[in-house]
């Protein structure tokens, strides 16, 4: 970046730098498979299908979904599945673009 120190940075030299993210919602890194695997373990019956999963009739859905989910991701390697599994989602989106 050849900005002089107190200026405004260009929008192109903030697009140029890494991206991180800073704020990320443990239901946003839930995948279908893991939940599926997880619940199976557990002896948990699945809310709904696999391929309907995410699909919420509502918040009072949302929060059952959400209850279920965290319900399962109750163990330190689960929580750890869980961080690398995001990571490497993001990672395989970020190469798509």
């Amino acid at each position: 970046m050849s900005e002089k120190v107190g200026s405004s940075p260009s929008a192109v030299a903030l697009r140029s730098l890494p991206k991180a993210e800073v704020h990320v919602h443990l239901e946003g890194c839930f995948e279908p498979t893991t939940l599926e695997q997880w619940a199976g373990e557990a002896g948990a019956p699945m809310l709904r299908p696999r391929d309907k999963l995410f699909q919420f009739d509502g918040l009072a859905d949302f929060l059952h979904f959400l209850d279920w989910a965290c319900g399962l991701a109750n163990t330190q390697d689960r929580l750890d599945r869980k961080a690398y599994d995001f990571c490497a989602s993001r990672e395989r989106r970020d190469r798509l673009r």
